[in-house]
């Protein structure tokens, strides 16, 4: 028998760390498994072979010096929980039709199948089915169909055990009529990024191969909605860029312009930025390993800029990105220095939390939270995003409430409020004004 017992707890366990270095390269051509690829053969691996447009971004990704070490890679469709169709002269409601996969589709997430409804005119009633677009289409064929003749015509594909016709003013016994001139909408890769991110999520930079206005446009909201940065390089004018830019104003899109989009600069400069610490740099000056400038006049890089557009050019004989801005004016690296700041307070606190036993309700608790806070501002200081003061200290401030300041009610509901930070951004020099006198 031992007269002492040792029990020692670990509190070791490790909370993940947002990861803000991990470009994601979208393609919509079809259902591919995420993965993580830190080469050009891994990226051939995952399903992206040489010659496809992930593999040629992943290219100009891995070109860059310094370049991530890894670059993330999804193949997606656009999909569509529903279309809606509007009825001729019979009725002016509108219905919707859900298609439901089963058996061998389910692998490809069965209820966002598009259905596109049209009519030749010829051939009667058909449903064919595109799995790499995940779509089928409906062709009435130039006959009166029902809504229940359409979900059985769906029911008839192989794989697709079941079709849902979801009915507003009508019922499934209403005709449709031959005439009627239907067809489904677009989008669709919102959805399919919320169900991506539900199981892989440590990934901060986002990239396409989708380059037209409406996937762009959809995608910057996307990222707004959801913390990350977007990166595009618009398949279009100068003019229609300009257009572009200043219909998003967003905090998160990035859009540099370029007239050769197929040599992906967006991705290149993601791949020089990434592997930076964050607020460590400016995206501005950077050379592009594999990217020419762009084949633009300087009053179009003038009106580029008004816009917030970034673009690729030579100054005194070096290649370098301009201006660095996301298109709401604000710059690249101010956006993801805020990021990083929330993120990591939000795991500090959170590790606290959870490798303390109890975190007391006192001078005692509220002093460790305002530490985490105060650590991560030095980091962030040495990090070049905090500016220092003329002593080289961080200009940053963390103030709390003392406990007897709280309400009764929030301390009866374990709720600490009030734990406020503040500092100044460090930036950058990105232009200099120099003045001089001649003397005689």
């Amino acid at each position: 028998m031992s007269d002492v017992e040792i029990v020692i707890t670990r509190e070791t366990a490790a909370l993940t760390q947002t990861g803000f270095g991990l470009p994601l390269i979208v393609d919509t051509g079809g259902a591919v498994d995420y993965a993580e690829c830190a080469s050009l053969t891994e990226v051939a691996n995952a399903g992206f072979a040489s010659g496809t447009d992930v593999y040629a971004m992943a290219s100009a990704i891995f070109a860059q010096s310094p370049s991530p070490a890894k670059v993330a890679v999804v193949g997606l469709v656009k999909t569509l929980a529903q279309a809606t169709a509007t009825l001729t002269a019979e009725s002016t409601a509108a219905f919707s039709v859900t298609a439901t996969a089963e058996g061998a589709y389910d692998g490809l997430a069965g209820n966002g199948w598009e259905v596109l409804l049209t009519d030749s005119e010829s051939g009667g009633l058909s449903a064919t089915l595109n799995a790499a677009a995940k779509r089928i289409t409906v062709d009435f064929g130039g006959a009166d169909s029902t809504a229940a003749d359409i979900a059985a015509a769906i029911g008839d594909i192989t794989g697709f055990d079941s079709a849902v016709v979801e009915s507003g003013a009508i019922t499934i016994a209403d005709d449709l009529g031959k005439s009627a001139v239907l067809a489904g909408g677009t989008g669709g890769l919102s959805a399919a990024l919320d169900q991506l991110i539900e199981t892989n999520n440590d990934w901060y930079f986002l990239l396409t191969v989708e380059q037209d206005t409406a996937e762009i446009t959809e995608l910057s909201t996307w990222a707004a909605a959801n913390k990350k940065l977007y990166f595009a390089c618009p398949n279009d004018t100068v003019a229609n860029t300009i257009i572009l830019a200043v219909s998003l104003l967003s905090d998160r899109t990035a859009i540099i312009y370029h007239d050769d989009p197929s040599s992906y600069p967006d991705a290149a400069w993601v791949g020089r930025g990434a592997p930076e610490d964050p607020g460590s740099i400016t995206w501005k000056f950077k050379t592009l390993d594999g990217i020419v400038p762009a084949d633009v006049t300087t009053t179009e890089v003038n009106d580029l800029h008004d816009a917030y557009v970034n673009t690729y050019v030579q100054k005194y004989g070096v290649n370098q990105t301009s201006e660095g801005k996301v298109t709401s004016g604000e710059y690249i690296d101010v956006i993801r220095s805020q990021d990083w700041v929330e993120a990591r307070i939000a795991e500090g606190i959170s590790r606290l939390l959870f490798t303390t036993s109890k975190l007391p309700y006192d001078h005692r608790g509220i002093a460790m939270v305002v530490a985490e806070v105060e650590s991560v501002l030095k980091l962030a200081t040495d990090q070049g995003i905090i500016a220092l003061d003329d002593d080289g200290n961080g200009i940053y401030e963390v103030t709390a409430p003392s406990r007897a300041d709280i309400p009764a009610v929030q301390r009866a509901q374990r709720v600490l409020p009030d734990v406020d930070f503040s500092f100044t951004i460090g930036g950058a020099v990105h232009s200099v004004e120099v003045h001089g006198v001649i003397q005689v």
